[in-house]
């Protein structure tokens, strides 16, 4: 019995490596035409294409699918403020403002935790090139929404976004998000 058992666990021990191996090939998925398909990590850190601009205090990279506008979503005659509209949907944006204090984008972040304490809001804290950035987001109305705060040099910023559903939320792989955070400063 005992020799049946070992050899048993051989076999498994065996067809579990030969698993392992197999799954490490490196192989990538091929489409019918036999050429290679681009997977889901390798395409979440594609860099996306846009430009930097700047318009007032702020200069910002604004990915091509975006358009930069003066203010903010809710007010367009905000001076501090810019906002990145996406062309497909105007009720997608990212709402950047400058600070001159960080208390004052501090208090603008939880002014909105409380406002939205329905939405079940939870914590988001994160480091971008060695900026602590802190806030919430929150599934509102079928869409994602995020506040954060952070302070480059002497200047604290504030930004806010509602919509893109899954795809601006807060994420290791949001090549967008980090690269309208990283340009920021």
């Amino acid at each position: 019995m005992k020799k049946a058992m070992r050899i048993l666990a051989l076999i498994l021990c065996v067809w579990m490596l030969a698993t392992a191996l197999a799954a490490c090939s490196g192989k990538k998925d091929s489409d019918k035409s036999g050429a290679s398909s681009e997977t889901a990590t390798e395409a979440a850190t594609e860099a996306p294409k846009g430009e930097i601009k700047t318009s007032g205090e702020i200069t910002v990279f604004v990915p091509a699918e975006f358009e930069l506008r003066e203010g903010n979503f809710v007010d367009p005659d905000d001076e501090r403020s810019v906002c990145l509209i996406y062309k497909e949907d105007e009720t997608n944006y990212i709402d950047i403002t400058v600070y001159d204090t960080e208390s004052a984008a501090a208090n603008i972040v939880e002014d909105c935790r409380k406002a939205n304490e329905d939405n079940w809001p939870a914590d988001a804290m994160f480091e971008r090139n060695g900026v602590t950035w802190t806030g919430f987001t929150m599934d509102m109305s079928a869409t994602r929404v995020f506040n954060i705060y952070g302070t480059i040099g002497d200047k604290s910023y504030y930004i806010t976004s509602a919509g893109y559903g899954k795809k601006f939320k807060i994420t290791e792989d949001d090549n967008y998000l980090f690269a309208v955070i990283d340009s920021l400063g």
